[in-house]
Parts: C-alpha cells; structure tokens; sequence
C-alpha cells in the first residue's frame, strides 16, 4: 500500500494546528451541547486525518473529508464559520488535481450539490428568515460556491501541468532511447561485420596458413574487446548510479585512420583522400562524421561482393564540409562455383593476405548478407540534420554511395 510522502504528513499537521485547534475551541465556546460538540470534533478529527492521502489517494480523501463536513454540519450547523471549513477546497483541489477526470466532475457535483442544498436549508428555515439574515447567508453561501469552483479549476489546471510534465518526460525517454539504440547500431554492427570477416578468412587459413589465423584471432579479439567497452558505456547510461556511467570520450575524426585500418583488415580495400584546409569541428559534428563512415563501411562489408573497393573523400570547402563514400562492386561470381579472389584486395591486415593468396570452395561474400532495417541510414540523416546538414544514400553504377554535407555554421 502506497504511504502518504513526509511532506504531506507534515502538511497535514500544520493544517490541525492552525485549523483544527481554533475549531475545537469555538465547538467548545460556542456549541451546541456536549454530545453534538463532541460528535462535531470527531468529524473534525476524521476530516483531518484524511488529508495526508489526498495525493496518493484523492477519490478516497475526497469522500472522507465531505461526509466528515456533512455530518459537522448536520450536527452543529457552524460548518462555514469553522476554520477547519478551509479543508474542504483543499481536498477538492487535491481531487482535481491527482485523480482522473470521472473523479473531478464527481466531486465538483458533489459541490455544487452541497451548495444548493445549504442554500435551500437556509432559505426554508422560518427562523433565518425571521431574523433577516437569509440575504446575509445566501450571499456566504454564493461565495463558498465560488471559492469551491476556483478549488476546482486550479485542480484541473494543475493536472493539465502534470501530464504535460508526464508526456515531456516520456518523449525525452523516448528520445533517448533512439539515441542509444542508433548508438549500439553503430557500433554491435560494425564490430560484427568485421569479426564475422576475420572469422570467415581465418577458418580457411586455419588450414594453410595457421600462423596467419592466430593474427587473425587476435584482431578478432581486440575488435571484440573494443565493442564491448562501447556497449557497456552507451548502457551505463541506463544505470541509475551515477559513479556507473563510462566517461570515454566518443570517437572523433582523429580515430578515422583506425577505422580504415579495422575494414581493411576485414578484406574491403579502402582508399581515404582529402582536399582543402581541415577546419576545427564540435565533438557532435565530429561524432556525426565518424558514425557516417563507419555505417557506410559497415554496409559494404556486409552486403557487397568480395570484389569490391571503397573511397572516403573529404571535401573541405569554404562553408561546409562534404563527405563522399562510394563503393565500386566489379560483380558477384555465380553460386556454388570455386573462385579464385583475385589479390586486389589491399590492406596491411592479415585476412587481406589470405584473401589474396587461398583459393575458396564457396563464392560467397566474407560477411553473408543481411537484409538490411535501414535503422543506420535514418540515424545518419537524424544526426546531420540536428546539425544543419544533410545525407543523401543511393545507387551508384555498380556500388552505393552516400554523399553528405556538414556547414561550419551547424557543427561549430
């Protein structure tokens, strides 16, 4: 069972000191009798102990203090001259405010039903009438309605905050929750495509070339580790303690070279050109560049032909920087027929070697080909858009490209 938070019990305790005491000293001054008093201050002592749970409780709150009040008034008749009459819109606020709606439109009913009938009571009672104060009370009683009806509104108002407060929350989870998942895209997929390529060349070298496989468990492994070290920082976000969350800088433009090297390693032949005056970048633009290239790449692998080459251009114009990666398939050899990869595959790496040299039973590519979620080219255009830029992916020839342009005036 959910317990009142501390602040409304101390609240709630202020209220009976200021509230609840000088009630019970006028019951006791100005009562009706011992008995009548007596039942008077124990509706006033329900009344307030029910209001530490108008929050985690509203309908339940709401009910207790009104037939607290009902009864208070029925025996006493001071119901409005009591400061404790101050709890009722409290409560009726409070009913608005943190129960639904069926519950706000029953409890402003139940004002507008008390009103009227206090009102009416007044109005048929032969002694109000004789002593001329029913235009006194009827206007006490038109101003009580009034004071329910603002209790009333500023309940709905608070509860329109409340679940904007609660849709605003819920779309930044959702947000990041995009974020994360583009993030481990980013990274699960690319390790993946390079260890599932190092893994294909090292078991055929296993056979001729044992000492070559050994390097190429070892890549395996260091890309692993790498991976692993990525994912448990995007995770530790997740982590409701703080001390937990990775500190690791994100990858930069600095880290390219290292990239290049991973995918040459796995048996793709990239060449990086460059033209104009590198300028300086934001860590989120440099973050954006680097994800690119890495998705473009990771592609490649994954779903082009072994005979198939890469190139990373970097335009470094007088507004904007403009990325090319484009990848050229000189086609696919037909299924189950011995292939003979022909040593154009570059790279220092050492799967590149026994792409070069070992004659393979199957056509089939060093990544088998995945039908693609298309999840990578959308958090590309997310990224460059948030920046100002723009990312355009589609058919080339024979191969794919995607081309992007960055301004300095989006990443600086």
């Amino acid at each position: 069972m959910t317990r009142p938070p501390r602040r409304d019990l101390l609240v709630s305790a202020l209220l009976a000191a200021l509230l609840g005491g000088p009630s019970v000293a006028m019951l006791v001054v100005a009562g009706p009798g011992p008995w009548r008093s007596g039942a008077a201050g124990v509706a006033l002592a329900v009344a307030h102990a029910a209001m530490p749970w108008r929050r985690v409780r509203p309908l339940p709150s709401f009910a207790v203090v009104t037939a607290a009040f009902a009864g208070l008034a029925a025996s006493t008749g001071m119901f409005v001259t009591l400061p404790s009459a101050l709890l009722f819109p409290f409560a009726l606020y409070s009913a608005c405010a943190y129960g639904g709606r069926v519950v706000s439109l029953t409890a402003l009913l139940i004002v507008l039903a008390g009103a009227a009938g206090g009102t009416l009571r007044l109005s048929s009672d032969p002694a109000t009438a004789a002593s001329g104060a029913l235009p006194r009370a009827g206007v006490v009683f038109v101003a009580l309605a009034a004071m329910l009806l603002a209790a009333w509104s500023l309940g709905l108002w608070r509860r329109a905050q409340l679940a904007w407060a609660e849709q605003r929350a819920l779309a930044a989870a959702a947000a990041e929750r995009a974020r994360i998942a583009g993030e481990m895209h980013d990274v699960v997929a690319h390790s993946l495509a390079v260890i599932i390529s190092q893994a294909n060349g090292g078991r055929y070298a296993a056979e001729s070339e044992p000492d070559t496989a050994v390097e190429v468990l070892g890549t395996i492994a260091k890309t692993a580790k790498a991976a692993l070290a990525d994912t448990r920082g995007l995770l530790g976000v997740l982590d409701p303690d703080p001390g937990s969350v990775s500190r690791a800088p994100q990858p930069t433009l600095g880290e390219l070279p290292a990239l290049l090297d991973r995918v040459r390693s796995a048996g793709l032949a990239v060449e990086s050109t460059s033209r104009g005056t590198p300028r300086g970048l934001t860590p989120a633009a440099e973050l954006a560049l680097y994800r690119l290239a890495q998705e473009a790449l990771t592609n490649t692998l994954r779903h082009a032909p072994h005979s198939s080459a890469s190139t990373l251009h970097l335009e470094w114009g007088g507004e904007a920087l403009e990325v090319h990666l484009t990848d050229t398939a000189t086609g696919r050899p037909p299924p189950m027929a011995r292939t003979e990869i022909a040593p154009i595959v570059e790279g220092p790496g050492p799967l590149s070697r026994v792409l070069a040299r070992i004659r393979l039973r199957s056509p089939s590519p060093a990544v088998d080909p995945v039908a693609s979620t298309g999840r990578g080219l959308r958090g590309m255009d997310a990224r460059f858009s948030a920046l100002g830029g723009t990312v355009e992916a589609g058919p080339h020839g024979a191969g794919f490209r995607v081309r992007a342009r960055l301004p300095y005036g989006g990443a600086s």
